[in-house]
Parts: C-alpha cells; sequence; structure tokens
C-alpha cells in the first residue's frame, strides 16, 4: 500500500503541534531574565521587577532583571533579538525600540515588526511637562514665552534619543515654534537628577518623576486626561490649552525573540495580564504613577502598528535623526 506523500508531513507537524504545546504546558523550567533598555530606578526597571516578583512567586522560578541601557532601547531589544526564542529570555521595551527608532536610525541591526512576538502591553502614563525651580515659569503660557524669548540658551531633558519624552519635546518645540537644546541621559534616574542639578530646565516626563519630588519640579500641563490629571489634578491637558497635536502616552511593553512559540507567548500574557489586574499589583503601579494596561499578544501587535502610524509622520515631519 502506498502512502500519500502529504501524511507523513501532517504527522511531523502534529508531533511539532504537539511538543509546542508540551514545552508551553512545563514552562518555566529555570530561572527568566526580563530584559530593561535602561538605567535601573527608571520606569522600565520598575515595572520589570514588579512583573518579576509576581511570575517568581506564581511560577518558583526566579526572575532576574537584566539592564543593558544605551541608543534608546537599541542594545537591548537587539540583545533579545539575538537571545534563543524559549521563553527564558523577555524584553520590557519602552516606545523606543518597537515604534520610533525606525524612524530616526538609518539602520537598526533589527526589524522591530518582524524580530519580536509582542507578549502584552504592561503599563501606560500620561506625559506632563515640567520645570525646574530654575525656570521661573510656573504657567504654560510663560514657558512658552520664556522659550520664544531666550530658547537657545535653554535646554530640556529625556531619557534617550529616539524616546517619546524626546520626540514629544521636539514636538512642542516645532509646535510653538521655538528653540531648546536636546539633552539624552541613559535612563528616566538619570535625566531627572540632571534636571534637579539644572544641567537641563525642563522636559517631558511621566507623573511618577512629579509626585517623588513634589515641590522640586513643577508641572504645567499633561499630555492627555484620565491618569495624568487623576496623579496631577489641576493639570491642565495639552488639548485645553489649544495643543492637541500633543496628546500621547508613556507605555512599556513586554516582548520575546519573534520565534517563541505562540502557545508560550499566550501563556506568558495570561500569567502577566492576571498580574496586571491583580488589585494589589494594580496598586504597586499606580503608586508610581503608571496605570496597567493588560492587552493580548494580538491587541499588543494591533497597538503597536497604532502607534507607528501616529509617531512616524510626527518625527519624519519633525526631520528627527539619529547619527
Amino acid at each position: 500500500m502506498k502512502i500519500p506523500r502529504f501524511v507523513p508531513m501532517l504527522a511531523a507537524a502534529a508531533l511539532a503541534a504537539a511538543a509546542t504545546a508540551a514545552q508551553a504546558q512545563g514552562y518555566p523550567t529555570k530561572p527568566i531574565k526580563i530584559i530593561s533598555g535602561f538605567q535601573p530606578g527608571g520606569p522600565t526597571d520598575v515595572g520589570a521587577r514588579i512583573v518579576g516578583e509576581w511570575l517568581t512567586k506564581v511560577w518558583g522560578q526566579q526572575v532576574v532583571v537584566e539592564n543593558r541601557p544605551g541608543a534608546g532601547g537599541n542594545i537591548a531589544a537587539e540583545a533579545t533579538m539575538r537571545a534563543p526564542a524559549d521563553g527564558y529570555t523577555l524584553y520590557l521595551s519602552a516606545s523606543g525600540a518597537m515604534v520610533s527608532n525606525q524612524f530616526m536610525y538609518e539602520k537598526l541591526p533589527f526589524d522591530p515588526e518582524k524580530d519580536f512576538a509582542p507578549i502584552t502591553v504592561v503599563m501606560t502614563a500620561a506625559f506632563v511637562l515640567v520645570v525646574n525651580d530654575e525656570f521661573k515659569a510656573r504657567s504654560f503660557k510663560d514657558f512658552a514665552e520664556v522659550l520664544k524669548k531666550d530658547g537657545s540658551r535653554i535646554n530640556y531633558g529625556s531619557p534617550g534619543i529616539g524616546t517619546l519624552p524626546h520626540v514629544s519635546g521636539e514636538l512642542l518645540k516645532s509646535t510653538l515654534r521655538v528653540a531648546s537644546t536636546h539633552v539624552p541621559y541613559r535612563g528616566t534616574a538619570p535625566y531627572v537628577e540632571g534636571i534637579l542639578k539644572n544641567e537641563v530646565q525642563w522636559s517631558i516626563d511621566v507623573p511618577s518623576s512629579v509626585i517623588a519630588r513634589k515641590g522640586k519640579l513643577h508641572p504645567l500641563a499633561v499630555t492627555v486626561a484620565g491618569d495624568g490629571q487623576i496623579f496631577l489634578p489641576g493639570v491642565p491637558t495639552f488639548a485645553a490649552l489649544g495643543y492637541p497635536q500633543m496628546e500621547g502616552a508613556a507605555w512599556f511593553a513586554l516582548v520575546a525573540p519573534a520565534a517563541t512559540p505562540k502557545d508560550l507567548v499566550e501563556k506568558i500574557s495570561a500569567e502577566v495580564n492576571r498580574a496586571l489586574r491583580d488589585a494589589e499589583f494594580r496598586e504597586r503601579f499606580t503608586k508610581i504613577g503608571y496605570a496597567p494596561a493588560p492587552m493580548t499578544p494580538a491587541e499588543t501587535a494591533r497597538f503597536f502598528a497604532a502607534e507607528r502610524r501616529k509617531w512616524g509622520p510626527v518625527i519624519k515631519a519633525n526631520n528627527i535623526k539619529v547619527e
């Protein structure tokens, strides 16, 4: 009896599917690493440690955070892309590596649309325009007037080239038609220290930095309503001030190497999202000024695509490039 050629192929496919399912069912059997693209103490580092603590507890395997700062998250992204696609190396990415960097760097060592498997968005936060004590303006109107008069002598900081705070700062400059020099740092914690030391005078930051340094950083406007105004009540939105184009939010999403089995990606996503819906863990995020944002892998992929459609034209219109 002659066996049709497709039968062995079907059998091989069935065995591969069974192996993948078994891998997901037994996972994890060893420690898991979450890579952060910025220095310790910043939001990606804190968010990764909160998630890691939950996974360590429920899975009984240690989750460690590895900080690989530099190049707006590109170094960490490349390390993730080159890691084995077995679920034991994950990356908590800010928007730069997954969205904005592809529009600013002439060449990237990875393809953000093809080299990663989206798992879930972990947390989001409105941006807030802040100034330090040395900057005399205490309203957005006065801020704009100072920059129009003397912006070339004023610096603004961001956690790195290509991050949304950087892109948002350039968007604000072009919107107001003012000058101000961008000073990139290697993460949120270093550049917050920079603004406190008056190395830079303003930034578009996340609410947690303002909350933690109340009285030293002064909020003038938030990019979106909702969580931004919950954490900073009374601070107007850019839209209310007549600048709706400034709407945007910080976010951090968990991804894995692209070839990670789908069942494994789904399992990790489901467990992280369970943490993000847990009242105790949600409170830990909100205490640092972030809103948990659980999504399925498919929803996360659509979210990335929407962010690329939003920020790509902004970056190109403002000719933001990284040499």
